[in-house]
Formats: structure tokens, C-alpha cells, sequence
């Protein structure tokens, strides 16, 4: 089946891929998917690593409630080695699985707000049948993609620096969270250069975003 922006819809994507991800995901073995509406969730031209699906999904919860919720699928366009690998997608995957939310903790500990996401929430990933992540439809919560063409205002400008800001102090505090710092290892690389590297980095802009007001850590 193939969607209004030419998108092939990948036949595991159906009533029983949703239910097993929502049942797993939600830790839920009772959850029934009683329907889905797949839709391309980006336009040809958008140029995104990945096919990107809006699912539609209405489904009855384990103590009996309906729901409908929308989720993104992000189903892998590099072809899987015959060893049964996609190195790019499983990396992908730990970053929403894994690093980004302990990162989100490093950030939260360090301004003391739990609301700080840096992206969707991950619900499932699974490399069979597909390399395929399901994430939250941030769509829901009225965020929105600003068109490329148009860039940002000064004031969504400031909101994207101040956050961004924070990435290098919280990288320099990795070293303290040894099971983050050994995702950030590839071939058993010695990667305290880098912290040494950020910290020295942070110690100089941070005073020229003070400055500037771009944040008020």
C-alpha cells in the first residue's frame, strides 16, 4: 500500500506489529490494537535518514480503556548486512534507548527541571521483523518542524541555544556516569581527551552566552 507522498508502507507494519510494540513498550500484555491509519510523516525532499511513518493507532488498554494516540515509525533505509547488522540504525536506536535520556538526567540534575526532554520518548525498537523504531508523536503535544526555508525567530533562536549550551557541560560531566562514557567509546578508544577538550571549551563560551543572555544557567 502506498501513501499520497509515495511512501511504501512496509507490509510488517500492521495491527500485530503495533500491538506486540505497544504490549512490550508499555509492559502491557493485555493491550489489544483494534486499528491503524498509516500516513507518510515526511514529504519527499525532507531528506531524512530514515522512512518516517505517523501511525494512527486505536487500541484498548489492559484494564479496559480505548485510546488513540499517534506514534512515529522510523524504519531503516540502509540495507541489513547478511550477518543480520545495520550499524547506523543500531546506533540510532541506542541514542533513543539509551544515551538521550541519560543525558536528559545529567541535564535535569543540573537545573533541577524533570520536564527537559531532548527528544521523543523511545516506546520499542525491535531488528526483526525491519530495523524499526516506535517514539512518542510529538505532533500530539503541538510541537511542530519550522519549514526549513524560513529558519527561526530571535526568540526560538535563544530557546535552541540555551539548550544547546548545556550539551558540552553535560558531556563534561559524563566521566562521572561510566556507563554513559562506554557508549561514547568505539574500538576501545581512550575518550578522556574529549571531556578534557568540552570542559576547556565550556570554561570559555559560557561566559559569552551569560553575556548574551541566551540562557540563564
Amino acid at each position: 500500500m502506498s501513501t499520497r507522498d509515495g511512501y511504501v508502507n512496509p507490509t510488517w507494519l500492521d495491527k500485530e506489529f503495533m500491538e506486540r510494540a505497544l504490549q512490550e513498550g508499555n509492559q502491557d500484555p493485555r493491550i489489544s490494537v483494534q486499528d491503524i491509519m498509516v500516513r507518510a510523516a515526511t514529504t519527499v525532499g525532507e531528506n531524512y535518514a530514515s522512512l518516517m511513518y505517523r501511525v494512527l493507532t486505536k487500541f484498548i488498554t489492559g484494564s479496559g480503556k480505548i485510546e488513540e494516540k499517534s506514534f512515529i515509525v522510523k524504519g531503516s533505509l540502509i540495507p541489513t548486512s547478511k550477518e543480520g547488522e545495520n550499524t547506523l540504525f543500531e546506533t540510532e536506536i541506542e541514542m533513543y534507548s539509551s544515551i538521550l535520556p541519560k543525558m536528559a538526567d545529567l541535564y535535569n540534575e543540573l537545573i533541577h527541571d524533570e520536564t527537559i526532554h531532548f527528544a521523543a520518548n523511545s516506546i520499542f525498537h525491535t531488528k526483526n521483523p525491519g530495523h524499526s523504531i516506535i517514539l512518542e508523536d510529538l505532533g500530539e503535544s503541538s510541537y511542530q518542524m519550522s519549514k526549513r526555508h524560513r529558519g527561526l525567530d530571535l526568540d526560538h533562536c535563544k530557546k535552541v541555544m540555551s539548550h544547546l549550551v548545556m550539551l558540552p557541560i553535560i558531556l563534561s560531566k559524563a566521566e562521572d556516569t561510566p556507563d554513559l562514557m562506554k557508549m561514547f567509546k568505539q574500538n576501545d578508544e581512550d575518550t578522556s581527551h574529549y571531556s578534557l577538550e568540552y570542559k576547556n571549551e565550556v570554561k570559555r563560551v559560557l561566559p559569552l552566552f551569560k553575556e548574551k543572555g541566551l540562557f540563564d544557567f
